[in-house]
């Protein structure tokens, strides 16, 4: 028995049910999701999925019409293809934004999509470094925000508008270390704590340019992981699927590739053509770094 289309609403604004499923769906997953990915998601717009008066589901959709962590509630799941269908054609979504740690949203994803690619690499830390060699690192204060906001911007082009907000927020939860040269930053490391997965942490790092190719970048990466253990955080890391010389880097430091995010090329999925349900997909219990 098919969903009458009719009986399918969509809202925007709706902040509050797509927090509501929010913990619902981490239930979900089987691996904590990327956290940058995950906080993309967050602040894309927020919609609830409803047939008729029931609450069924939630996601949202950014500026460039990507569906992120399109979900549907246990008691709808026979219908999950039918919906899902629905929202690509009703919202015109270019691609969906889908994590292997989230099987049955990357499913559909594929079932209804085109082509697809890789956009991060997730790791989780499994085997030994290859050197346990460390680095001497700082916690940062909110004396060295400015310099800090001034290193991100020369060392990755991202912009201060961004910077700014970000790296004041890592200050104030202790989450920023500092390496120093000459009494200037030369390395900087993220250890984030996953507030949608708790116990965990991810990681991340900026080695200056003068210090890459010198070993740096797997040392600080070996420090922030032992900072972690000493803090019972489980690090996490992932990066871009180019970025070879930061997956070097990553893997020296005892890390292994777990899961990845694929862009999913969406395409019309009009009833006349419906997908079949996917009813009885794994919903196993179980949150960027980019050195």
């Amino acid at each position: 028995m098919k969903l009458d289309p009719a009986t399918i609403g969509i809202s925007a604004e709706a902040a509050d049910a797509y927090r509501r499923l929010g913990a619902e769906r981490q239930r979900t997953l089987v691996a904590p999701e990327d956290d940058m990915w995950a906080t993309f998601a967050d602040r894309a717009e927020p919609h609830a999925l409803t047939v008729g008066t029931q609450l069924v589901g939630r996601f949202s959709v950014d500026d460039d019409n990507q569906l992120h962590g399109f979900y549907v509630r246990d008691d709808f799941e026979e219908y999950a293809a039918e919906l899902f269908a629905h929202v690509v054609d009703d919202m015109d979504i270019t691609a969906a934004m889908a994590s292997t740690v989230d099987p049955t949203f990357l499913s559909l994803s594929l079932a209804a999509g085109g082509s697809s690619q890789p956009v991060a690499v997730m790791y989780d830390h499994v085997a030994r470094p290859v050197s346990d060699e460390t680095v001497d690192v700082r916690p940062a204060t909110r004396a060295d925000h400015p310099a800090a906001v001034a290193f991100y911007r020369a060392e990755t082009g991202s912009p201060a508008a961004f910077l700014e907000p970000f790296l004041a927020e890592r200050i104030e939860l202790h989450e920023l270390y500092l390496v120093e040269a000459d009494g200037k930053i030369a390395a900087t490391g993220e250890c984030r704590a996953d507030l949608r997965a708790p116990s965990n942490a991810h990681l991340g790092l900026v080695v200056g340019s003068e210090l890459r190719g010198r070993g740096m970048g797997s040392r600080l990466m070996h420090t922030l992981t032992e900072i972690c253990k000493d803090q019972d955080l489980t690090p996490r890391c992932s990066t871009e699927p180019t970025n070879l010389a930061a997956q070097t880097v990553i893997r020296r430091a005892g890390f292994r590739t777990r899961h990845q995010i694929f862009k999913i090329a969406a395409t019309s999925a009009s009833t006349d053509t419906a997908l079949p349900r996917l009813a009885g997909l794994a919903r196993r219990p179980r949150r960027r770094s980019q050195p």
